[in-house]
């Protein structure tokens, strides 16, 4: 779907920890660090419970919280992680032996039972799993092709796929799924001080939504869409994704002796083009089969834009 280019960017953050579940920070004083930082909409993901938004909300019209939670279980001693937004009660979890892929799948299926948008976790965390599982799975709009967390390895290595390989694995084989960054930080205090510090702290990954309001419904339409970038550095002023054209102009954020290039990436993860300077396009040619862009600044960060598919 075509995003609408004048629509406001509202940056936000879908997986996070407060002492709910394994974070070192209560809700409202971990909401109040993105509220601080800039942020527009959080989601407080603890592990298996229903964060209540008006735990970290104070009827600020400029942030807002979005309701979900992490599914967190197990198939073959192996961790799964599921995001689902939009939710009215937590996930129940299965009970017996389960594959990954039966685990992940029973958590996607209770987060779509409740109208909710489900996202797989952090794939390459501590190598669970990759395309082959993901394949298989049916109902996920989103994964997190970044994730800030020490240990989920989002490039890979010589034996295992990176985050970016998993997307186009999956893109190749037809199925429609979104890339989202977030930082899923635990450990609020003593940010770069105590060793505990560095180890998933907030503000390392993130979402820009371009939503008609900031309000829950439209940012989670929006995503829903594609409407968004994922990024942990890169912003844009401008983005236009038509059924066979993805055009871009990124915002420099000031530092104009940064520089960017833009990979355009298609069908088994080839690159279609890549391009310097602000303003990179690519016009489909036929063949390609879908089209996303990965911006790489000069200063060591990055934006995923998401794709565009054609027939």
């Amino acid at each position: 779907m075509p995003t609408g280019i004048n629509m406001p960017w509202y940056a936000g953050n879908l997986h996070c920890h407060s002492t709910l579940s394994d974070g070192d920070t209560d809700p409202k004083n971990v909401a109040k660090w993105y509220r601080d930082h800039g942020y527009s909409f959080l989601c407080l993901s603890d592990h298996n419970c229903l964060t209540p938004i008006d735990e970290y909300t104070s009827n600020d019209p400029d942030f807002i919280g979005i309701p979900g939670s992490e599914y967190t279980c197990q198939g073959e001693g192996i961790q799964t992680h599921v995001n689902g937004f939009g939710l009215q009660e937590k996930i129940p979890l299965p009970e017996g032996d389960l594959s990954v892929v039966e685990s992940l799948q029973l958590g996607i299926d209770g987060i779509l039972q409740q109208g909710g948008l489900a996202m797989i976790n952090h794939p390459c965390w501590l190598w669970s799993f990759g395309s082959e599982e993901m394949k298989r799975l049916k109902g996920a709009k989103l994964f997190e092709v970044f994730n800030g967390g020490i240990t989920s390895n989002n490039g890979g290595d010589n034996r295992h796929e990176s985050t970016d390989q998993i997307w186009d694995a999956l893109l190749t084989e037809g199925i429609e799924i979104f890339g989202v960054a977030s930082d899923d930080a635990h450990h609020y205090e003593d940010i770069g001080v105590s060793p505990k510090g560095f180890r998933d702290a907030p503000g390392t990954g993130w979402v820009w939504v371009q939503a008609e309001e900031l309000n829950c419904e439209a940012i989670l339409e929006s995503i829903s869409n594609g409407n968004f970038i994922a990024s942990n550095g890169v912003k844009l002023s401008r983005l236009e994704r038509l059924p066979e054209k993805l055009s871009i102009e990124i915002d420099h954020q000031g530092a104009k002796r940064m520089s960017y290039s833009t990979s355009f990436i298609g069908r088994e993860g080839k690159v279609l083009s890549v391009q310097e300077g602000l303003t990179p396009s690519y016009e489909a040619r036929g063949g390609e089969g879908y089209v996303r862009a990965k911006i790489e600044s000069s200063s060591g960060t990055f934006g995923w834009v998401q794709p565009i598919f054609l027939n």
